[in-house]
């Protein structure tokens, strides 16, 4: 289910709530793209908040890759899946 709150997760929330590494949330979001973060500046420092509906897709994709999905595959039906409600 996703969460329909305006919260905005960290790079290790989001992981978490994902139940994926840092690692991976990085891999798919910097050479997969299934999600775009948005991108906050702190003084010289960038930091990534990831929506609800991001941390939603991110799930949907760890679900498919256990179900025996590649990444390849897996992405792409996250991607073409249209917004979400």
């Amino acid at each position: 289910m996703m969460p329909m709150d305006g919260r905005l997760y960290g790079s290790i929330a989001a992981a978490q709530e994902a139940g994926i590494s840092l690692r991976q949330l990085y891999y798919w979001v910097d050479v997969v793209g299934v999600v775009t973060p948005q991108v906050h500046a702190h003084g010289r420092r960038l930091f990534r908040r990831f929506t609800a509906q991001d941390v939603y897709r991110i799930r949907q994709l760890k679900r498919l890759l256990d179900r025996g999905y590649t990444l390849r595959a897996a992405a792409k039906m996250v991607k073409t899946a249209g917004p979400l409600p």
